[in-house]
């Protein structure tokens, strides 16, 4: 049974979305990606998102974790989180009240970004 099988067996709706799976379940919208780096460089990602999260920043996906406590899940030895499904769209660079806004939440992201190596 592939990943892709078994979600469906489980989830109302699946749709691909830019490299990621939209997918619509009972507890909630979700987003499922495959990821195309270790697991090394996931966790730093996790700890930084936790980072992020834990320091007032909300406009970020928290991954949920596993029953073994990680945020991925290996499949066929290919990575995939999962996480919370986040509405937004790309900035209008020739809007500027879109500009104002992307600068605002990129300065609050680079506040709360603040000790996290």
């Amino acid at each position: 049974m592939t990943a892709e099988t078994t979600l469906k067996a489980y989830e109302k709706v699946i749709k691909a979305n830019k490299g990621v799976y939209y997918l619509k379940t009972n507890k909630g919208e979700r987003c499922l990606k495959k990821i195309n780096y270790g697991p090394q460089k996931l966790l730093f990602v996790y700890g930084a998102k936790e980072h992020l999260i834990n320091n007032g920043f909300k406009g970020v996906d928290k991954y949920f974790l596993n029953i073994d406590g990680d945020p991925y899940a290996l499949v066929n030895e290919d990575l995939y989180t999962l996480s919370e499904w986040i509405d937004g769209k790309e900035c209008d660079f020739h809007n500027i009240d879109e500009v104002k806004l992307a600068s605002k939440t990129l300065a609050s992201l680079h506040e709360a970004s603040k000790g996290y190596d």
